[in-house]
């Protein structure tokens, strides 16, 4: 019983570490959004400064998730 209590403990904890850790902005992640055409439309996430992207139309099926490679 003590070794369900102790794993249970360690794993919540582990799922609060990982919460925090990926909470607020991400350096160098945004989502590119297209239209029918494969013309980009718009744009939501960071930059690898981690300045803010959002411009024009968020579009749910046509979009790619990039990512930079910080040097």
């Amino acid at each position: 019983m003590k070794r369900l209590k102790l794993a249970t403990g360690l794993c919540l904890l582990a799922l609060l570490v990982a919460n925090i850790a990926s909470a607020g902005p991400k350096a160098g992640w945004y989502r590119a959004y297209y239209d029918e055409a494969g013309v980009q439309v718009g744009a939501r996430g960071w930059d690898c400064d981690l300045q803010s992207i959002a411009w024009g139309v968020v579009t749910e099926r046509h979009y790619t998730t990039n990512i930079c490679l910080m040097e």
